[in-house]
This record gives C-alpha cells, structure tokens and sequence, in this order.
C-alpha cells in the first residue's frame, strides 16, 4: 500500500481531526511533529506489520520510538494529565486516518500499551510495564480485505473440528457380532445382533453407499437383534453388500439361516 501523506490542513478537515482543532492550534501541543513522524512510510509498514504479524495496535509497532522524541517526551513530563489524554486522543485519530488511507478499518476493540502505575500527584501519569511508558491502549485495526494469516484461535477451532471421534465411539477390533442378510428380490434385509451394533453398522455403511431407501423392519418386543430392509441400486448389488460386510473386521456374516 502506498504511503499515506498528511497535513496540518488535510487533518482538520477530516471530521476526525476536526474534532481536536484545540490540540492542533495549541502551540504546546508539538503537533506539527507528530505529523512528520507519522507521516514516514517506513512506520507506517511497521504499523501494519504490528497488526499482521504480532496480532497487536498498530501503534504498538511505533509506540517505542514516537515517545522517545525529545519533544513528545518532553511534552508529556510537562503537561496536566487533562491535556495529556487529547493529545494522546489525537494522535489516535491521526493513527485512525493513515491505516484507513491504506486500506484498513477497525475492528472495535483495543490493545494494550502498557501496565498504569498508581496515581501519584507528584509525577505525571505513565505506566510501570509494557511496550509504552505514556500510552495505554491503543484502536486495532484489520485490512478491508481481511488478514492474510488466520489466528491461532481460528486455527485451533478448524484443527478441532477436523479431529477423529472420540476413542469410546470407535469400535474395537475384538468387537465382534453376527450379521445374517435375506435377500428379497429387489431388496435385502439385514439382521444385526445387539441393537447398538445394528445402528453402527447402518451408519457405516451409510459412508460406503448412497442409499436410495433404508427401511427398518418390524422389530419384535424385547428383541436383542437390529433389522432393516436395503433396497438394491444401480451402485449397490447383493454381491457388493456381501463383499462390503465381510471386509469389516467387527463384523461376522453368517452363510445359515438366522
């Protein structure tokens, strides 16, 4: 993205900026090299490089060098802390206008700046941890177009919803149970021992086929066996039945008659 070249003018004629025409107009506020600090290209990628590859404000990308200056240094040791929050509030509106020039929007949420100290009287408030000793927080912000990398968090979820079912669904090799088919002309039914393995089975098959119908058949009371009706398809034959079956290791299809 090409950089974005701000004025003392263009500023305060953005509703943004219009809105800290106070700060701009002030002679102690250093606004005018706040300005020229911003307005340099290779800060301005490491902005958005703060964003894209560190997950944090793009500020935070900045925020070392911008308070070492000598004359924002200065100011913030100097000044009453009323002033000292619109000046930092509009040098986020400044921050707010250059990664909308290059494409970006917020995302309405913030980051953290540093740790605030305890208010003491005697000195002016700064932080006692972090990457800034003056700034708390700072406005994150997104491409339009969106992140070219995924988080952590979203890739954790699509790694989580890739996994295998658990162990405890997964049918033990030993497992074994009977399985008896009946052909029926243009169907079959198929009788299951143990209903659990009965709804299993239906369901592994299901992967294997795409069943045009799947009836079950009339189940007796009390019945310890699973029964349903297959009706044959072009892409599913008794032999291809069989040969399915039998390649399941839980199961044991049974040649006599149930």
């Amino acid at each position: 993205m090409s950089n974005v070249y701000m004025t003392q003018g263009e500023f305060l004629n953005d509703h943004l900026g219009k809105a800290f025409s106070d700060v701009v107009n002030n002679p102690e506020y250093p606004f005018d090299e706040v300005i020229e600090f911003f307005n340099d290209e290779g800060r301005q990628r490491r902005m958005e490089d703060a964003a894209i590859h560190h997950d944090r404000a793009p500020l935070a990308g900045v925020v070392r060098e911008f308070e070492a200056q000598p004359v924002v240094d200065q100011f913030f040791r100097d000044i009453h802390p009323r002033q000292s929050k619109r000046f930092r509030q509009a040098v986020g509106a400044l921050v707010r206008m250059i990664m909308e020039g290059r494409g970006w929007q917020k995302t309405g949420r913030k980051g953290s700046l540093g740790v605030r100290a305890t208010k003491d009287s005697q000195v002016p408030s700064h932080n006692t941890g972090g990457l800034a000793l003056w700034f708390l927080r700072a406005e994150r912000y997104e491409p339009i177009t969106g992140m070219p990398y995924a988080t952590v968090n979203q890739r954790v979820k699509e790694l989580v919803s890739k996994k295998s079912p658990p162990n405890r669904k997964l049918r033990r090799m030993n497992d074994a149970f009977k399985v008896w088919l009946r052909p029926l002309g243009a169907s079959c039914r198929v009788r299951v021992e143990g209903l659990e393995n009965g709804n299993w089975l239906l369901a592994r098959l299901r992967q294997s086929f795409v069943f045009k119908t799947v009836e079950p058949s009339n189940e007796v009371e009390g019945s310890t066996f699973r029964n349903f009706r297959v009706d044959y398809n072009p892409s599913l034959s008794h032999s291809t039945l069989e040969a399915t079956l039998t390649s399941i290791p839980s199961v044991r299809l049974m040649t006599e008659p149930e």
